[in-house]
């Protein structure tokens, strides 16, 4: 048997090279909470929460609170092997807070695959270390995102994501789009993501006119509010563009619902707001059980997150690919799990995430 010991949690601050806008934040810098579950063997597995009031509801001191009073009582003392049955305990004792759900299940997870001797990739079915990821090109005035894409593209990105829902309404997205599209040519993949800044009627005029004038995305995601259903399925079954589900899918409930009841043609999986590895699995086996796109993306995390993101990638059916906070962080302070060349996360082959240590972490509390 092999015991959880004690858990650490500290906070990891990483600055961007520059600032990441969307329609619902602006982030100048990564901010994590850092678990690691520690074992009476000598294991180690980390594990980290993204705070993300608008997306998640959840702040630094709300997901230290949760792991430090809720979840540690149940995990000091656990034989790992029994990790589902721990992660139901945790899932069961408080509702919402996806966040440090994640935190703990992606340390279990690289826990379990350290102590099988695989690769967290390899142990969750996936056959290739190296995950080919698209970029986010921030919500910033038009001439800025032209010159962010044209860099990106240079930089071997050929998946671009633009963040839309411009103060400047409606038309001036359309000819963000389509200033880009003429610049990039038509090999570059390019999907947008309004981040639920438009009305039903602006979405509908958007993807008319990219039918127009032959803009070819390759997906838009969450057009309208999240709480809007109604919406969003008229705006998926009004034209060819697949529509992604993001901010929609709060829950894992949240998105089957919406791929059983058949409103959109995709959803947006991240561990995140899902809860963690265990929960994108369910998620993702249900939309490719009906035929929907899937998608992985990320909040702004720091590489340990991306790590175990894009070790859920592998081997999977994953259509678009966002997992791009490594492109845009100013250092990484993480040794091991994921490295990043152009366009391609390349995976540790170490067992588990393949992480042998972190700088600058800022120690909070250990849990005995």
């Amino acid at each position: 048997m092999i015991r959880i010991k004690r858990i650490k949690l500290g906070v990891l601050r990483i600055p961007l090279r520059k600032p990441f806008v969307s329609a619902l934040r602006y982030v100048d810098s990564i901010e994590d909470v850092v678990v690691q579950i520690e074992t009476d063997c000598g294991l180690r597995g980390y594990g980290v929460a993204t705070p993300a009031l608008r997306v998640n509801g959840e702040s630094v001191d709300s997901i230290i609170s949760v792991v430090r009073d809720l979840f540690a009582p149940r995990l000091i003392g656990n034989d790992i092997s029994g990790f589902e049955t721990i992660l139901n305990a945790i899932d069961h004792c408080v509702v919402g807070h996806s966040a440090a759900k994640a935190s703990i299940d992606v340390a279990l997870h690289d826990l379990i695959s350290q102590a099988a001797g695989f690769p967290l990739y390899r142990f969750l079915g996936g056959n290739s270390k190296q995950i080919t990821t698209g970029i986010s090109i921030s919500n910033n005035a038009l001439d800025e995102m032209v010159n962010d894409a044209c860099a990106a593209v240079s930089d071997g990105f050929t998946t671009l994501k633009l963040k839309l829902g411009s103060d400047q309404g409606i038309d001036t997205d359309i000819r963000l789009v389509q200033q880009i599209r003429g610049l990039v040519g038509g090999q570059v993949e390019i999907g947008v993501d309004a981040n639920q800044a438009w009305s039903e009627k602006d979405a509908l005029k958007f993807v008319l006119r990219m039918e127009t004038i032959g803009a070819n995305l390759s997906f838009i995601e969450q057009p309208v509010l999240s709480s809007e259903l109604s919406s969003l399925a008229r705006v998926a079954a009004a034209w060819r563009i697949p529509v992604l589900a993001d901010e929609s899918c709060s829950s894992p409930h949240a998105a089957v619902d919406l791929i059983n009841d058949g409103l959109i043609d995709g959803v947006a999986i991240k561990l995140m707001k899902l809860g963690g590895i265990r929960a994108a699995r369910v998620v993702y086996d249900v939309a490719r059980l009906r035929s929907k796109i899937c998608a992985v993306t990320c909040l702004m995390e720091s590489p340990i997150g991306v790590a175990a993101s894009a070790s859920f990638c592998s081997g999977r059916n994953v259509r678009f690919i966002d997992l791009d906070p490594m492109a845009l962080i100013a250092h990484n302070p993480v040794i091991g799990g994921v490295t990043m060349l152009a366009n391609k996360l390349v995976l540790s082959d170490v067992p588990g995430l393949g992480i042998e240590g972190i700088e600058e972490v800022e120690p909070v509390v250990t849990i005995k």
